[in-house]
């Protein structure tokens, strides 16, 4: 019993901070339709318009993102072959050390609950805080933290 998983952080910035914006969304469509993976992680799709492309492109799936009026909050989406039971799209919690675009683009996850083969999984897409110096590393370690205690059920 094979379960296929693709992930991968797009880099889906539109122009002008990613100048192959197009070329990369295409490519990464081109590779999932020729895999066909059973689950799709992807990461830093931030615009409405990348997120209902790819939807289209990928009618098999059932798709899970934090869309809002105006863009993806997280950046974060999956897909999956078969629709989840549940989900819940979670942010973590930010402080005055986050710099002011990753306040705007809030990171957090996705948890779905999935039957694949008869067998119930829970799947997790995230996508963590880059720290840019010691002094905000200990961001990116709360956050793992919360994620395990979240998932686990402790809290």
């Amino acid at each position: 019993m094979a379960i296929s998983i693709f992930n991968l952080n797009c880099w889906l910035f539109p122009p002008p901070i990613s100048s192959d914006y197009k070329a990369r969304l295409f490519a990464i469509i081109h590779l999932i339709k020729k895999r066909s993976p059973d689950i799709i992680f992807l990461q830093e799709v931030w615009s409405n318009k990348s997120l209902e492309y790819l939807k289209n492109e990928l009618k098999n799936y059932h798709s899970v993102s934090s869309k809002s009026l105006f863009y993806n909050n997280t950046g974060l989406v999956v897909f999956s072959k078969e629709k989840p039971i549940s989900h819940k799209v979670k942010f973590f919690e930010t402080t005055p050390r986050y710099n002011p675009i990753k306040q705007l683009l809030r990171k957090g996850y996705i948890e779905a609950d999935i039957v694949l083969n008869g067998i119930k999984w829970k799947i997790v897409n995230t996508h963590l805080y880059a720290p840019t110096s010691e002094k905000t590393e200990s961001i990116t370690k709360n956050q793992f933290l919360e994620l395990i205690s979240k998932i686990q059920g402790t809290n």
